[in-house]
């Protein structure tokens, strides 16, 4: 079965820190139960649930292949723009227009998903225009917070 993958070898590194066996169960339950998108989907999202809370406690689990459950960042990639690329423990703090810096005032937990990889030369990413740039356009960045 497939939901095995939570507790084999794939998730070992985390079974010390997150028990994995009500999230094992709850895959069974819900890939069987599954009326929306098929059962690969809740399979899916029932796995993504325990690589969740390992990385909520430390420890990332690169567990999608190209057989189980892939996410196809590449076809976001355009010729000239930046390049998409899968993390599966990506911090969602980066150097965006809307954030020069790169960093969270509030303490986010990696997320897994498609971010952007913007090559050194441009190492900022325009939200509106979805490209990386060297510098960001005065209209996109936000003002200065007057908060103390």
């Amino acid at each position: 079965m497939q939901c095995s993958i939570i507790t084999g070898k794939t998730f070992q590194s985390c079974h010390k820190k997150v028990d994995p066996t009500l999230f094992f169960e709850n895959c069974v339950k819900d890939s069987c139960a599954c009326d929306t998108g098929g059962d690969c989907e809740c399979f899916c999202t029932a796995v993504a649930a325990y690589a969740q809370a390992c990385t909520e406690a430390g420890v990332c689990v690169a567990w999608r292949t190209p057989e189980i459950c892939p996410v196809f960042c590449d076809y976001y990639n355009d010729p000239g723009e930046c390049e998409w690329h899968y993390s599966p423990c990506h911090t969602p703090c980066y150097k965006t227009c809307q954030n020069p810096s790169g960093t969270c005032n509030n303490p986010l937990p990696n997320l897994e998903g498609c971010y952007p990889q913007c090559p050194p030369e441009t190492p900022i990413f325009d939200e509106e225009t979805g490209e990386c740039v060297e510098e960001c356009n005065k209209t996109t960045t936000l003002p200065p917070s007057t908060t103390p």
